[in-house]
């Protein structure tokens, strides 16, 4: 595998936004130990029902603000069209600030008629943050837009789960129970927004604030993109939290919450995705601004060649090593094992498949991807309901990995055919390569066996990151004397 000069500037200009990312996903896992081992199965399956809710709410919200802010951002910076961008924000935070009022509105009135697996008074704390939900993510994603991701990273993967971490700790070691719990898991959104609107203000400053583009062609360009991106959103959000609330309706809270604890580990994987989507969304979306149709397959070829080496890795040692990880939570716990082994395999081809998404959503598809949205979510909800009744949370398991499959082919089919732009597999397999000879046999021989150590598997962890290390290293450096 040669790791081109490209491939180090990518990862360069990624460094930020993958130390962001791997600070949320750490934070994230020690969440999860503090839920699951502070309030255990049944609660832990409550709080994350709530905050299943929570989260699918306040993605409606945003209205595709987000996504839509950093296209617009990067589009117009790219065709020197700076005197739009101020007014392009303004045009999208009033709708959003609305949208949450709204929604969390509805929550309070409906909560204590949406099921018994749902604790109203849980919900109705919750609700009263979705107001500052959607604009905390739409300013940080204009941060982004605008070359920002240092301020990006701060807001969104620092400030926002970092704080969780010790605000919910305090409140099960205070012995604040579940409504303790779920006011400290929302009080950083409030703490995001009052660090996002400053930076945001810092770098407004610099650019003009009279003339451009008419208001109303800024509203029919801004929302013709972003609403059908965050009805795609809204639907992307309901397939991840889905099983969680289908697992607290047909079984019970507590398989709910081993599910969810088990199923949390899948996005902690997706941070090197996340990571580089951050980093090459506004640069994909100058390119394609501008036709460089070649310039964007190898920038998707750079970013799924350094996803597969930074992912590929940890869902290999999931699979395999799924009793021992959830065995961290609670023996209770271990009963997800077989579904996060299912999950973990899936991810691989999803990871595998690259950041089609990123390209589909920076190139205007954002039709496109809700019908794949769809089609996800309703095969979802078609397994959920043949699988779940009888096979519990690895039916549930299996349901998620069809749809996900569904929805990153649909993606890739899509990106090749559709708009002609290919990823060099050559990039690819390699990748795949190292990352399964430096992690899988040392996983299988060590791991596999019953009854391993925790010490054990952090060992075994620490001589899979050397291997991998070593492997990818050489070529690293070949590459940085050949630029």
């Amino acid at each position: 595998m040669t790791i081109t000069a490209p491939a180090t500037a990518v990862a360069r200009d990624g460094l930020v936004a993958l130390a962001g990312a791997g600070t949320a996903a750490i934070s994230g896992l020690v969440l999860n130990v503090i839920v699951g081992r502070g309030l255990g199965a049944a609660a832990a399956g409550s709080f994350f029902v709530v905050v299943a809710i929570l989260t699918v709410a306040a993605t409606i919200g945003k209205l595709g603000a987000d996504t839509g802010l950093v296209w617009s951002m990067s589009r117009l910076l790219a065709r020197s069209r700076e005197a739009d961008i101020r007014r392009t924000i303004l045009i999208a935070i009033g709708p959003v600030v609305l949208a949450g009022m709204s929604l969390g509105a509805v929550l309070f009135v409906a909560a204590p008629h949406l099921g018994p697996a749902v604790n109203p008074h849980l919900l109705r704390i919750g609700a009263v943050f979705l107001v500052a939900a959607g604009p905390v993510f739409a300013l940080a994603a204009a941060l982004r837009g605008l070359r920002g991701i240092g301020s990006y990273t701060v807001v969104q993967n620092i400030v926002l789960p970092g704080l969780r971490v010790p605000l919910v700790w305090f409140a099960a070691a205070a012995g604040l129970g579940l409504a303790g719990a779920v006011t400290m898991w929302n009080l950083p959104i409030v703490a995001g927004l009052l660090l996002a609107i400053p930076l945001l203000i810092r770098k407004l400053r610099r650019l003009p604030r009279t003339g451009g583009t008419r208001a109303r062609e800024l509203v029919r360009e801004f929302w013709g993109y972003s609403l059908p991106r965050g009805a795609s959103a809204a639907l992307e959000v309901t397939l991840t939290w889905a099983d969680v609330l289908i697992v607290a309706a047909l079984t019970s809270p507590a398989q709910a919450g081993i599910y969810a604890t088990a199923s949390r580990f899948v996005t902690t994987g997706t941070m090197a995705e996340g990571a580089l989507r951050v980093a090459i969304a506004p640069r994909i979306s100058r390119l394609l601004a501008t036709g460089d149709r070649a310039g964007t397959a190898e920038l998707c070829g750079v970013s799924t060649q350094w996803t597969v080496l930074l992912s590929w890795p940890l869902y290999l040692g999931l699979a395999v090593s799924s009793p021992i990880v959830l065995g961290i939570f609670g023996r209770e716990f271990t009963q997800g094992a077989v579904a996060l082994s299912i999950l973990s395999v899936a991810m691989l081809a999803v990871m595998a498949a690259g950041n089609n998404q990123t390209v589909l959503l920076m190139s205007g598809r954002t039709g496109w991807q809700l019908g794949n949205k769809a089609a996800a979510l309703a095969l979802n909800l078609a397994l959920n309901a043949v699988l779940t009744p009888g096979l519990g949370i690895t039916g549930a398991a299996m349901a998620w990995a069809g749809s996900v499959l569904l929805d990153a082919g649909l993606a890739l089919a899509e990106v090749r055919y559709g708009l002609r732009i290919a990823v060099p597999l050559g990039r690819v397999l390699p990748a795949m390569l190292i990352a399964v000879v430096s992690v899988l046999p040392t996983a299988v021989v060590v791991l596999g066996r019953s009854g391993v150590s925790i010490s054990a598997f952090c060992a075994t962890v620490l001589v899979d990151a050397a291997l991998l290390l070593l492997m990818v290293y050489p070529r690293w450096k070949r590459s940085r004397r050949g630029r």
